[in-house]
């Protein structure tokens, strides 16, 4: 239990006490915990398309997924749903992740057109997910609102690149999240 107690003395504890199960990056160099709940915390690095902005620390997620990168525009969709002033949802059942967005005061499935028009492809936004950390999916994290359907705050992330049991992580690998 030698990893019990390197959490304890960086004081790590996800929002809800969850123990960290993972330790992984990604490919633009962000860190990440991910507790047995599916809890993630990140620290950013400097980005390519970003430089500093944003870099460090970022408060915990109460969920994530991982996906495959033949949808990560499924996935990232959100960001251009909600650039376009939607308000969005998830629902996750059976390992997919559907995507709902507001129209005309009712929830509805959003499609790759509302996301990207410019597209030519005019589906439903409903995409495979894993909650297993996998090499070579995209990290994805996110809050939801008190109504536990729409989405507080949505992170999709660069494609993992490195995975580390909690047993296995190192004072290195940890010094990221030391409060």
């Amino acid at each position: 239990m030698k990893y019990i107690k390197l959490f304890e003395s960086y004081n790590i504890k996800s929002t809800t006490g969850n123990n960290v199960s993972y330790y992984f990056e990604t490919g633009q160099g962000s860190k990440y915990l991910i507790t047995d709940k599916g809890e993630t915390k990140r620290w950013k690095s400097v980005h390519s398309n970003t430089g500093e902005e944003d870099k460090g620390l970022k408060d915990w997620y109460q969920k994530s997924f991982f996906v495959n990168p033949k949808f990560e525009y499924e996935a990232n969709s959100v960001l251009f749903l909600t650039d376009k002033g939607f308000k969005c949802a998830i629902s996750i059942k059976n390992n997919q992740a559907t995507i709902y967005v507001v129209d005309n005061n009712k929830w509805r499935i959003a499609n790759m057109k509302d996301a990207y028009p410019k597209s030519n492809i005019d589906r439903e936004l409903t995409f495979n997910i894993t909650d297993k950390v996998t090499i070579g999916y995209h990290a994805t994290e996110y809050n939801l609102n008190p109504d536990n359907f729409s989405i507080k705050n949505y992170h999709f992330g660069s494609p993992v690149t490195k995975i580390v049991s909690a047993d296995k992580i190192t004072d290195e690998e940890l010094k990221y999240f030391k409060k």
